[in-house]
């Protein structure tokens, strides 16, 4: 039985596809990866457990949940007015806050937190709540969450594929990329050094495999690619419309903002409100939301979506830009993840064909099972 090991590089653009086959030949079969609606949270779900954002009951990190949040906080405008987010005392709070709560509070309003709470779960940890290709094909899980970063996490699978008896399943997952990524952007140096790191962990993890015989397979998949940030916009629903939290719920994600409203009347005055802005973005349409799989009223009444390289700043994520973001539309090449591999997958799809991120997911399902095409 043939070694199989999968590695997961978060954010890998597709344009990269050329330089990531100079780096290790052995990788001859790509495609790009047309990532699901959201943000990783949600594509991770859709690559490894075959499950859009209707199908898993999430989109994004948080959602709506009035009256039964994460934390009710007496006097929180209060403190808001006095520590507000981006100031030194208002992140202090939000640490202290987070601590016992054991959340990233980041920039959400504090009065807000007792309607909002956590629904995000990442498909590759451990703690993930459904049925995966991991658990499924029992893969051995590298993730640079468990040790210490990308490096101990390339580390602990040599240590592994140093001494198991050959059929390995293996998956590694590295985040390093992503992360330079939003803080210095595309083309930089950072982002230079970075991918130089993915070329070197893949060549190191492909000569252990051939050292170790019995025809090997390596496979890399991203979740998305990125596109700069070119400028920013803000909104301030709050401004507008008292009862934020009792009357209506908001969520402003990084490129997308997400508004629950059970009053009809209400939620019509909320969408005209946020299309006399004229934000650069739209509203989705039901057509849109069900192409994408978030037709759930769990998701909000109104999801509108920022245009191509426009963020929301600040946002309940953060108070600053990222330098480069994903979370856009789906189809835009911009977004396009990478999938490669050293030998053919299932489905083969047309030379420079996107591939769906749940046709990859019954790929990588194949390959992790030794199916081959």
């Amino acid at each position: 039985m043939s070694d199989r090991v999968l590695v997961f590089v978060d954010a890998l653009p597709f344009g990269e596809c050329d330089r990531i086959r100079q780096a290790l030949p052995a990788m001859t079969w790509s495609r790009a990866v047309q990532p699901g609606f959201g943000y990783s949270v949600n594509v991770k779900s859709e690559l490894f457990a075959g499950l859009r954002p209707d199908d898993v009951g999430f989109l994004n990190e948080w959602t709506h949940r009035p009256g039964t949040g994460v934390l009710r906080l007496p006097g929180a405008r209060l403190i808001e007015r006095l520590a507000p987010g981006g100031s030194l005392p208002g992140r202090v709070v939000r640490r202290i806050l987070g601590r016992r709560l054991g959340e990233n509070l980041r920039n959400i309003p504090l009065h807000l937190l007792g309607h909002l709470g956590r629904a995000g779960e990442n498909a590759y940890e451990r703690g993930y709540s459904r049925p995966t290709l991991f658990g499924d094909l029992g893969v051995e899980r590298f993730l640079y969450s468990e040790h210490g970063g990308d490096a101990g996490a390339l580390s602990a699978l040599l240590d592994h594929l140093a001494t198991a008896p050959s059929g390995v399943r293996a998956f590694l997952a590295n985040a390093h990329l992503d992360h330079v990524m939003h803080a210095d952007g595309l083309g930089t140096e950072a982002y230079e050094a970075a991918l130089e790191d993915v070329g070197r962990s893949l060549r190191t993890i492909w000569d252990v495999l051939v050292e170790r015989g019995g025809n090997p397979s390596l496979c890399l998949v991203s979740d998305h690619g990125m596109a700069t940030v070119e400028r920013t916009v803000s909104v301030d629903l709050e401004r507008a419309f008292a009862g934020a939290g009792h009357r209506y719920g908001y969520f402003v994600d990084a490129t997308m903002l997400r508004v629950w409203c059970d009053d009809e009347v209400l939620l019509c005055e909320l969408r005209e409100h946020l299309e006399s802005l004229d934000l650069p973005g739209r509203i989705l349409t039901p057509a849109e939301r069900e192409r994408w799989g978030v037709m759930s009223e769990e998701f909000g009444g109104l999801l509108l979506l920022l245009d191509e390289g426009v963020m929301f700043a600040p946002s309940f994520m953060g108070r600053a830009a990222a330098a480069a973001m994903h979370g856009y539309l789906p189809s835009l090449a911009s977004q396009a993840g990478l999938l490669c591999c050293s030998d053919p997958l299932t489905p083969e799809g047309a030379e420079g064909e996107a591939l769906g991120a749940l046709e990859v997911h019954q790929a990588l399902r194949s390959h992790l099972a030794g199916i081959q095409t």
